[in-house]
């Protein structure tokens, strides 16, 4: 297992690691809860791992209420908290920055993203620390996002 700091966050390559084990689920909990953010390589190879990282990591899940910029589809009848994020008109287009669910009133605490399928060039995912974003505009910037 190998470490690289990103500029919001770190890469946790989990390497050839055949199943995640409960020393490897705290390590990446203490990097979450150090840095905000975790990449992580080498550990999800499909749906199934996918599930199985985030309930080791946490139970605390909640239902997906939707917005309206993008289209979305319940990957599974049963759990209305896996979701697609590029499906129907958006497919291939960017998804603008935004904070995930702000209109709701409970928002998630955390989010897990994965990728079915890598894109063939220029693939990426930013993440963003809003509130470090809000106190780096100037005063003037805030006060006019404020009107």
């Amino acid at each position: 297992m190998t470490t690289v700091p990103l500029n919001s966050g770190i890469f946790i390559d989990m390497g050839e690691a055949p199943e995640l084990t409960r020393a490897d689920a705290q390590f990446i909990l203490d990097q979450y809860h150090r840095y905000g953010a975790v990449v992580l390589g080498g550990i999800v190879s499909n749906r199934a791992d996918f599930m199985a990282l985030t309930e080791m990591l946490t139970t605390d899940f909640m239902s997906y209420v939707g917005g309206v910029t993008v289209h979305r589809d319940q990957l599974d009848a049963t759990d209305s908290s896996v979701m697609t994020v590029t499906a129907g008109p958006t497919t291939g287009k960017p998804i603008a920055p935004h904070s995930e669910m702000s209109y709701a009133s409970e928002r998630p605490k955390t989010m897990f993203f994965y990728c079915v399928r890598p894109a063939a060039f220029g693939g990426e995912t930013t993440i963003c620390d809003g509130v470090a974003l809000w106190d780096a505009l100037s005063a003037e910037t805030r006060a006019a996002f404020l009107d």
